[in-house]
């Protein structure tokens, strides 16, 4: 999808169709990183971390997991389990 690059001020710009932003999980405000690779296309990508469930739940390993067999759960009270 060809996109024209426009004067924008003292700057240049492009505008990405809400189609783009959509496809890319991109979203209005987001701080965007762009690196210029050595056949000079342009890579764009958020800055933002992903926090999706699957990707959190990668970062899950043995070492940094509590021990949970240090926690007492035997009722104090008058609870009822």
């Amino acid at each position: 999808m060809p996109i024209i690059i426009s004067k924008w001020g003292n700057s240049a710009g492009i505008r990405l169709p809400a189609t783009i932003l959509s496809l890319a999980d991109m979203q209005l405000g987001d701080e965007v990183l762009v690196t210029v690779n050595p056949d000079k296309s342009l890579t764009l990508r958020t800055a933002r971390p992903k926090r999706d469930l699957d990707a959190l739940l990668a970062q899950i390993t043995p070492e940094n997991t509590p021990d949970f067999s240090e926690f007492d759960t035997s009722p104090v009270g008058s609870e009822v389990w």
